[in-house]
């Protein structure tokens, strides 16, 4: 497990969680640069990028495991991860 700190209030697919918060990452490589047009919502000391989103909102990247129970929010990013699409699907009816 490690500890993250949102960047930018977080982004959309954080809303409504703690400003640092506890995630499960296992990897070995890392994002080290954001795209053009994308910016940083989360960082923690071992990985500058842990979470990352475009500035129209409807793109995002994580570098730990949501889904996994010891990522303390993990179930509100999927809540919000839901409500961003279904906003977005009702914006195009």
């Amino acid at each position: 497990a490690m500890e993250i700190e949102l960047q930018n209030q977080g982004g959309k697919i954080f809303q409504n969680t703690a400003p640092r918060q506890t995630v499960w990452e296992s990897h070995n490589d890392e994002v080290h640069e954001v795209p053009d047009g994308f910016f940083i919502t989360a960082s923690s000391p071992s990985c500058k990028v842990q979470g990352m989103e475009n500035e129209a909102g409807d793109r995002f990247g994580l570098q730990f495991h949501p889904e996994v129970n010891d990522s303390e929010f993990g179930k509100e990013m999927f809540e919000n991860f839901v409500e961003i699409c279904r906003i977005s699907r009702d914006s195009k009816v």
